[in-house]
C-alpha cells in the first residue's frame, strides 16, 4: 500500500508510455451543475418516478374534469415535489463547489485522467493518484460538456468533452464504443 491508499499507480510503468487519451479538467460550478442535472432529472429511475407522478396528475385532473370532485391537495404534490427537486440540486450543486475550494485550499483541484487500452489513471494537483481497469467501468452517460464514466459502485469519472490533452473527444467516443460503451458523439 502507498500513501494515497490501496491502489498501486506507476505512472512510469503504466500510464505514461501507453497513454491513448489525457484529459486536463477542474471540477468547478458548471460541472457540478451538470453533474447533479444528470442525477436528479436525466436517469432511468428519476425519469420513471418524473413520469409516475405526471401519470397521477393526469389522473387527478381527469377525475377532477369528470366528477367535478378531487382532493385538491394531490393537485399540489408534483409542482412541490419538482421544487423541491430543483432546490435540492441548487443546494448539492454549492455544497459541492464549496467542498472542493475548501479541499483545494481556495484554489480549484486539478485533475488529469489519462486512460491506456486497459487502464484509467487519476492524479489530482494535491497529489493524489489512483489507478483502476477500465474493465471496472460499466456505464457512460452524457452530460452537456461531460462524459460521465461509472463503476459499478457507482463512482463517477468526468471526461470534459473539450478539454483533451491527448487524442479528441471523437477518437475517444470511438475508443469507448470499441470497447462496448454505448456512446454517441454530441457536441
Amino acid at each position: 500500500m502507498n500513501t494515497y491508499g490501496s491502489f498501486d499507480y506507476v505512472p512510469e510503468q503504466e500510464c505514461r508510455d501507453d497513454v491513448l487519451f489525457e484529459n486536463t479538467h477542474s471540477r468547478d460550478k458548471q460541472f457540478f451543475s451538470e453533474f447533479y442535472t444528470y442525477s436528479y432529472f436525466t436517469r432511468r429511475p428519476m425519469i420513471i418516478l418524473y413520469s409516475l407522478m405526471a401519470l397521477y396528475l393526469v389522473v387527478t385532473l381527469v377525475d377532477l374534469f369528470l366528477t367535478g370532485d378531487c382532493f385538491w391537495g394531490t393537485l399540489w404534490l408534483l409542482p412541490l415535489f419538482l421544487l423541491f427537486v430543483l432546490f435540492m440540486r441548487a443546494l448539492s450543486v454549492n455544497a459541492s463547489v464549496k467542498r472542493e475550494l475548501e479541499n483545494g485550499n481556495g484554489t480549484p483541484i486539478l485533475y488529469t485522467i489519462q486512460f491506456t487500452d486497459r487502464k484509467i489513471c487519476l492524479q489530482t494537483s494535491l497529489g493524489t493518484k489512483m489507478e483502476i481497469d477500465l474493465s471496472m467501468i460499466r456505464s457512460v452517460a452524457q452530460a452537456k460538456s461531460y462524459l460521465l464514466l461509472q463503476t459499478a459502485a457507482k463512482q463517477v469519472y468526468p471526461v470534459k468533452k473539450d478539454a483533451f490533452v491527448k487524442g479528441s473527444y471523437e477518437e475517444f467516443c470511438v475508443f469507448l464504443r470499441s470497447k462496448n460503451f454505448k456512446v454517441k458523439i454530441k457536441k
